[in-house]
């Protein structure tokens, strides 16, 4: 059983490799012919092993070229009747084996040695030709089995590795979104109480007591309005608005006081939420980077959509940003965003300016 087994495992129908099978076949005889030549020189003298040279090269050339003219033929037929490519296989096998011995056949003259010249010769030939067709290409066939067993085991470990960004992606925002709940509900509604309790409290107090608690009530308010709000919506900004203009504007007003900002969005909204959340992302990480790395005086933020393809640059006046996809850092944070999306980006320098571009597709 085991026999049979690896027989038809052989004798199965491979795909055409004509060059390697020719190559490799051309070579094979020509060391034969070439060892056989030498050993009966060595009988004749070297006369013998002149006269048979131009034997020898001329039956090389001629296997080469007739071989894979053989093969590639059968290749082309097998391509275009698919359903016959076991047929043609092994057609093309017997028609390349043929084609040897005809070859051999056509080049005997008187100078070729007997021992080529008797049919028992002839037969050996081609039996030992027709194996190593079906041995090379079916050694061909399992190495570009392995080869697309291991690519697909590749392509199955990226799809797994891009569901578990997805996920972290997800849990992250998720994370986010809580906080940002607890900020807007919770805490903006201690500090309020926190604030009533102070007012009653110094009811009883002298009045320049009463002045200072008042001022201390007005911080807390204004950290309620203004910072926990901010904090809020940096954490969960809101966009599902007609734009993401609006939630860059509203990140961009947290640099102000360290260097100015310029936003230029396209405002054709074909995109996705998510996606938008992505854009603001990345932008994010960008202006943390520039402002923590490159100490700029200027950031000029470009959102286009264009092409069925969402592409964005940060551009900054400030220092050269080595690009390190450190784990939890902003290069990473934007590596993730990217590649969700099967997208690609870069960090440059660009004369005095260094600009982050990134782009991915449009989500169907």
């Amino acid at each position: 059983m085991k026999i049979m087994k690896t027989l038809r495992f052989a004798f199965s129908p491979w795909p055409f490799k004509p060059v390697a099978v020719t190559t490799v076949t051309t070579a094979f005889l020509f060391m034969v012919v070439s060892a056989v030549v030498v050993s009966l020189s060595e009988q004749s003298g070297v006369g013998a092993r002149g006269q048979n040279a131009p034997w020898i090269f001329a039956m090389a050339a001629l296997c080469f070229g007739f071989g894979y003219s053989v093969i590639y033929l059968g290749d082309l037929i097998s391509k275009k009747f698919k359903k016959m490519h076991a047929l043609v296989y092994h057609l093309t096998a017997i028609a390349f084996s043929a084609i040897t011995v005809l070859v051999r056949e056509i080049l005997t003259s008187d100078t070729t040695p007997d021992y080529w010249q008797e049919p028992i010769s002839k037969i050996r030939l081609f039996v030992v030709v027709i194996f190593l067709f079906y041995f090379l290409h079916a050694s061909f066939g399992i190495s570009n089995s392995r080869i697309a067993e291991e690519a697909k085991q590749a392509k199955e470990a990226k799809a797994a590795l891009e569901v578990q960004r997805g996920r972290l992606i997800d849990s992250q925002e998720q994370t986010r979104k809580e906080i940002a709940d607890f900020l807007h509900d919770r805490l903006q509604s201690d500090l309020v109480v926190l604030g009533i309790q102070i007012n009653r409290a110094t009811e009883s107090m002298p009045v320049e007591s009463r002045e200072v608690a008042k001022a201390f009530v007005e911080e807390i308010e204004r950290i309620r309005q203004i910072d926990v709000r901010e904090a809020s919506r940096a954490l969960a900004p809101e966009l599902d608005g007609p734009g993401i203009a609006p939630a860059l504007n509203d990140l961009s007003r947290q640099y102000l006081s360290v260097f100015d900002v310029k936003i230029q969005v396209d405002q054709k909204d074909k995109i996705t939420k998510q996606q938008r959340l992505a854009i603001y992302r990345i932008v994010e990480q960008a202006l943390l980077n520039a402002a923590k790395h490159g100490s700029p005086r200027n950031i000029e933020i470009v959102v286009k959509i264009e092409d069925d393809m969402i592409r964005i640059w940060v551009t900054n006046d400030g220092r050269e940003l080595a690009q390190q996809l450190v784990a939890g850092a902003g290069f990473a944070i934007i590596d993730t965003w990217v590649s969700q999306y099967r997208g690609q980006w870069t960090v440059k320098k660009v004369d005095t300016n260094t600009t982050l571009w990134a782009e991915f597709p449009i989500a169907q």
